[in-house]
């Protein structure tokens, strides 16, 4: 359920299954990985932004790929152009960041200028 939660942009239901059952630390980190991806819907963009600055350390946990380029994504399409800067630049030191992920980041930043 958590991924059809996430890829329609309701982030309360993956909150929901988070805090109502045990779950397994994989299943946890699936669970948040879900929740960031809810949080990348437009209606969501003051959710993921204060996710990303209050939760810096559990967003460096459970990041990839795949969930950063929809959060460069996400910040690109509300023209959060710091944000964008500031999250690209807390990837340097993780191994997520990706040719795609650097070709999105340019993309947002011409159409800004």
């Amino acid at each position: 359920f958590a991924m059809f939660y996430a890829r329609n942009g309701l982030p309360h239901k993956i909150r929901e299954l988070l805090e109502t059952s045990q779950r397994s630390e994989e299943d946890k980190k699936d669970l948040e990985q879900f929740l960031l991806e809810a949080y990348c819907h437009p209606q969501h963009t003051g959710e993921l932004l204060k996710e990303l600055k209050t939760n810096t350390q559990k967003v460096e946990r459970i990041i990839n790929k795949r969930l950063a380029q929809k959060i460069i994504v996400s910040l690109g399409r509300s023209e959060s152009f710091d944000e964008m800067i500031s999250f690209f630049e807390s990837l340097k030191n993780l191994d997520v960041i990706s040719e795609e992920l650097i070709d999105g980041l340019f993309e947002f930043l011409d159409k800004s200028s």
